[in-house]
C-alpha cells in the first residue's frame, strides 16, 4: 500500500477504500455483460486511460473515482525537500440506491494518520433534471520531508 518513496500507491488507496466501504459501493454493468463490478475507478485506468469505465456503461448507487496524482516537490531551506501528492476522490450517486454521507463520514474517520491531509468534503449542488448527480470531491494529501543525506550528498 506504500511505495518506496513513503506514499500511497494507486491500488494501496483504492484497497483501504473498499476496506473502508465495502458492500456500500455501487456497481458498474459493463457493456455487453451481465456481470456487476463494484463501482470504483482508478484514473488514468492502465487500460483504458481516462476513458474508464467505458462508455456504456450502466452505473448503479455510489461511484467512487480516484485521480491518480502525480507527485510536487519543493526545495525548502537546509536543501531538505517536501514532497507531496495530492488525490482527488470524487463519491457519485448515481440514483437512489447508496449512502453518500455514510461513505464520507466513514473515510473521514479512516484517514485521521497524520501524515495525511482530509480537505472538507465539498457537496455542489445538484440537479438530477439536468443530469447533475449528488456528489462529493474529497481531496487527501500526502507529505513527505526528505532530509538530504551530507555524506552521500543525496
Amino acid at each position: 500500500m506504500i511505495n518506496s518513496d513513503g506514499f500511497l500507491t494507486a491500488m494501496g488507496l483504492r484497497t483501504l477504500i473498499v476496506r473502508t466501504v465495502g458492500k456500500l459501493i455501487g456497481n458498474y454493468t459493463l457493456p455487453g455483460s451481465s456481470t456487476f463490478v463494484p463501482a470504483i475507478a482508478v484514473l488514468p485506468d492502465n487500460k483504458y486511460g481516462n476513458n474508464y469505465p467505458p462508455p456504456e456503461t450502466t452505473i448503479s448507487g455510489i461511484e467512487i473515482v480516484i485521480h491518480q496524482p502525480k507527485p510536487n516537490s519543493v526545495s525548502r531551506l537546509g536543501n531538505d525537500r517536501l514532497r507531496e501528492k495530492k488525490w482527488e476522490i470524487f463519491i457519485n450517486q448515481w440514483d437512489g440506491n447508496g449512502d453518500l454521507i455514510k461513505i464520507v463520514n466513514l473515510l473521514v474517520d479512516e484517514f485521521q494518520d497524520n501524515s495525511i491531509k482530509f480537505t472538507n468534503p465539498v457537496f455542489p449542488e445538484s440537479n438530477m433534471d439536468v443530469g447533475i448527480v449528488p456528489y462529493c470531491r474529497i481531496a487527501l494529501i500526502e507529505r513527505y520531508v526528505r532530509t538530504p543525506n551530507y555524506d552521500t550528498g543525496i
